[in-house]
């Protein structure tokens, strides 16, 4: 008996003992700040040129409702009117005008599905090159 004693009177000292600790890590309190900043899940390039009244297609980019979607542009000439649209699967677009050579662009899906991104030289005149990225 006194050996049976003894191993429960060590078992009861270590799970005292973890049980000290326990408290003590699951209290520490969650930091407000996060020094991570946030980014997107994917990131993809696009980069073009660009005729008058022309566009160019991206994607498909798959996003479920509610989710963001940001096209980056910087483009040249900057004077040029540009477009950017995002269409949903039943490619319904929305219309965004950007100008000034420098665009960022945040949509939200209206559905779960393939979306494209639109870009759009909205000039009669001048051919514009540009680049950026869409995010989501």
């Amino acid at each position: 008996m006194p050996r049976v004693l003894r191993a429960v009177g060590l078992l009861g000292c270590m799970l005292a003992l973890i049980a000290a600790a326990v408290p003590t890590l699951a209290s520490a309190a969650p930091s407000t700040q996060s020094s991570i900043a946030w980014s997107p899940d994917i990131v993809a390039s696009i980069s073009g040129t660009l005729a008058p009244g022309t566009e160019q297609d991206w994607g498909p980019y798959f996003l479920t409702q509610g989710q963001s979607l940001t096209v980056s542009l910087d483009w040249t000439p900057g004077s040029v009117p540009m477009a950017v649209d995002l269409c949903d699967p039943n490619n319904d677009c929305t219309h965004v005008p950007v100008s000034g050579g420098s665009s960022d662009t945040q949509f939200f899906a209206d559905a779960t599905g393939n979306f494209t991104v639109v870009i759009e030289n909205d000039s009669v005149s001048t051919t514009v090159t540009y680049s950026g990225a869409v995010s989501y």
